[in-house]
């Protein structure tokens, strides 16, 4: 209920999470009404889920040993984008590579 007031500004007992393109929706109609028509129906993963461990690695800051559930992941994709530490860290680490 949390995660729904903070991603929302509501309370739900439920959101649920497009594994796709990760972006979030109230309800499981939504959901299904939104990968009909941005994915063709069709249901798998997108690029930042590894079959292999099943976690999801964010592709700014790289964490990726608690996020097994979609929903979770998602919320910490937004929050990582938006604030502005996690993308410096990627930055900095971007810079160091290239040295």
């Amino acid at each position: 209920q949390d995660l729904s007031l903070t991603m929302f500004g509501q309370v739900r007992d439920s959101i649920w999470g497009c594994r796709t393109c990760y972006e979030l929706f109230l309800n499981k109609s939504l959901l299904d009404d939104h990968r009909n028509e941005e994915h063709n129906g069709r249901l798998y993963h997108g690029d930042c889920y590894d079959e292999e461990s099943g976690l999801y690695t964010c592709k700014f800051c790289k964490v990726s040993n608690k996020f097994t559930h979609v929903v979770y992941f998602i919320h910490h994709l937004k929050q990582c984008l938006i604030d502005p530490v996690h993308g410096l860290n990627n930055d900095l680490e971007e810079e160091e590579e290239e040295r």
